[in-house]
Order: C-alpha cells, then structure tokens, then sequence
C-alpha cells in the first residue's frame, strides 16, 4: 500500500489537500489501521478542522482503546482547540497504567491549569516529580508559558534531580 507513503511525501511537502486526500484514501483501503487514524487526524489538526480530527481520533480509540499514542493525539487536538474540559475527560480514560507516562501527566496538567485548577495541576505535577523529575522538561516543551507562573518555577528549582 503506497497511498499513506505518498501521504507522507504530500505533508513533508506541506500540500495539505494532496496529503489529505491520501490519508483519506488510505483509511478508506484499511479502515481497521490506527496509524492511518493517527495520519488522517494529524493533518486535520494542522488545517484547523479540530472536530473532523476529534471524529477521527474517537474512531481509533473504538478500534485500539489501549492505544496511549491516540489518546495523547486526541487530547492536544482538543486542548489547541480550546476544549480542556473534554480533554481532561478523555486523559481520565487513559489505562491505569499510562497515567504516569509524562506526556499523559504533561497533558492533564495544561487543561487542569487552562480551567483555572492550578492547585490540583500543580497537585498532580508535584506528585509526577516524585517518580519522574524530567516531567517539568516535557511540560515546558508543550506548554512554554508555564514558564511564567512562579509556582512553576520554585518546582523546577526544588525539583529532585534525574539518576
């Protein structure tokens, strides 16, 4: 199958309409293949179209529901389209055991924070740099103006360090 391939090519060229239209194409070979989800999502993402994207995600969560990488794709979708309640619905979904994973964490933390719970985000971030001190890394990489709050920084600074 050559279709996602020429997908690929298309975004890497960012031709939206061509990389759309072989990602659609794709899916419609292979309705059963995740990463095809994730592709044809990526690229509705990256045109603005957050609720085909959203559609799209919902569908690869029926297909594979223990699938972490949808549910990540999923949640920033809805987070960039300023959906922070549904996000943190859907990151409450995550298996048990990827709740710890640090983008999950990362991603719970911005919409708690973006719904005006910073004390139950920070709860969760303190809680997250027990075990895991490079999550304050991650969360600046997808939320750099976390950078801001000094709440955030006193953290950082007291932070355990990495082994």
């Amino acid at each position: 199958m050559l279709t996602w391939v020429w997908g690929v090519v298309a975004e890497m060229r960012q031709d939206w309409p061509a990389s759309l239209k072989c990602f659609e194409k794709a899916m419609e070979l292979e309705p059963g293949n995740v990463e095809y989800h994730l592709l044809l999502g990526g690229i509705l993402r990256k045109i603005g179209m957050h609720d085909e994207a959203a559609l799209i995600y919902i569908n690869a969560l029926r297909l594979e529901p223990e699938n972490l990488e949808v549910y990540i794709e999923a949640a920033a979708n809805l987070q960039e389209d300023e959906r922070f309640e549904e996000a943190l619905t859907l990151l409450h979904q995550v298996p048990e055991a990827s709740r710890v994973d640090l983008i999950v964490v990362s991603r719970t933390f911005i919409s708690l924070y973006s719904l005006g719970r910073q004390q139950a985000g920070f709860a969760l971030l303190d809680a997250a740099m027990a075990h895991t001190p490079d999550i304050c890394t991650t969360l600046l990489t997808l939320f750099p103006s976390i950078e801001e709050d000094p709440s955030f920084g006193l953290r950082v600074l007291n932070a355990p360090k990495a082994q």
